[in-house]
């Protein structure tokens, strides 16, 4: 049995983040992926035509059969924010298949509002494979109210046993505001369903506090913090009566996801056990250090009380190999790999205290 479930999204900086993890994090935590269009189907523009073609790709198969396909692994693919499931379904059940078969233990998740043609494919993988199943709960799928009624719809739909089902309550986005409230209403919903919890393989309880923008914070030579209150209100319930409930969170960033490119500030996002810490610079273009304010910032984090060690993580290392560039000439990376870096750091926090 896992103890974190960390929320991430199937783009190449959480994906590496991954990757770099040490076996020993690896082994002891289950990743919940949500799998996006572009990760698996790329478009290419004819430049002589200007026509617009479509294809697969296996990269992302590759990395799960290479870096998450180790003894006792356990991953849960989650296609919620998948978009056309119908076009590209043949593809998909490809794809999944051949990850059963190649040793890569994917649990599929299933919420009360996936497509039916989803649900058809995935009660198809659990007959022949026998594969685990993940119910997720999340205001995007109708809300909690009614979770004792669709958790026996769904095991009747699935055919699944108890043991073999994870149930992840995924409150998404909350605040120093309202995370008392939810989390409250949401210990009383899981307490009062008419299931012994520790009947299921797990029962996840996931949020985060992590601010979908930064443009509330100033640039400074200071660093700001925020206090995570996912990690309170897991907290509050798990000091009660539910003590058997796991831990899940988005890491370094917000529930809130957007698929979307633009050219944001050159920060550093940092977690601990209590905050997220932020070093918050301008743009590239409105600073004249540019992408090498990360450098600046790797210097501040690592000479501040924040810092966990460069021997803490790949992350923290990277961090620290930054921070000895020149200011002028080094190279820090860029946006992708930052978020390697602070994912990386954050997952391996994460299960060190857990």
């Amino acid at each position: 049995m896992k103890n974190y479930y960390p929320i991430l999204v199937s783009k190449n900086g959480e994906i590496g983040a991954l990757q770099h993890l040490e076996q020993h994090v690896k082994d002891e935590i289950c990743p919940i992926i949500e799998v996006i269009n572009s990760t698996l189907i790329k478009f290419k523009t004819d430049k002589a035509t200007g026509v617009e073609t479509m294809s697969y790709s296996d990269k992302f198969e590759r990395f799960l059969r290479t870096h998450w396909n180790f003894f006792n692994n356990q991953i849960i693919l989650d296609f919620s924010l998948f978009v056309e499931w119908d076009n590209h379904i043949d593809f998909l059940r490809d794809t999944l298949i051949r990850l059963l078969n190649s040793g890569v233990n994917i649990i599929p998740s299933v919420q009360t509002n996936s497509t039916q043609s989803y649900k058809n494919l995935i009660r198809e993988l659990v007959g022949n494979y026998n594969c685990n199943l993940c119910f997720r709960f999340s205001n995007s799928s109708g809300g909690f109210v009614h979770m004792d009624n669709d958790i026996a719809n769904l095991i009747g739909e699935f055919r699944i046993e108890l043991n073999n089902l994870i149930i992840l309550t995924d409150l998404g986005q909350i605040d120093s505001g309202n995370y008392n409230t939810i989390g409250s209403s949401a210990g009383v919903v899981l307490q009062n369903l008419n299931y012994d919890l520790n009947q299921f393989e797990s029962v996840i309880l996931a949020s985060s506090s992590f601010p979908a923008g930064l443009g509330g914070f100033e640039s400074s030579e200071e660093a700001h913090t925020i206090v995570r209150y996912e990690w309170s209100l897991f907290n509050n319930i798990a000091r009660g009566n539910l003590d058997m409930i796991k831990y899940g969170d988005y890491g370094t960033k917000t529930a809130i996801f957007e698929d979307v490119n633009y050219m944001g500030s050159i920060s550093l996002k940092y977690s601990t056990s209590q905050e997220y810490v932020i070093y918050r610079g301008l743009r590239t273009v409105d600073h004249h250090l540019g992408h090498k304010q990360f450098i600046s910032h790797s210097r501040k984090l690592i000479d501040s009380a924040y810092f966990s060690g460069n021997a803490f993580s790949w992350g923290d290392l990277r961090y620290f190999e930054i921070s000895q560039q020149d200011l002028q000439n080094g190279s820090p990376g860029n946006s992708m790999q930052w978020v390697q870096f602070s994912q990386n750091h954050h997952i391996t926090l994460m299960h060190s205290i857990l």
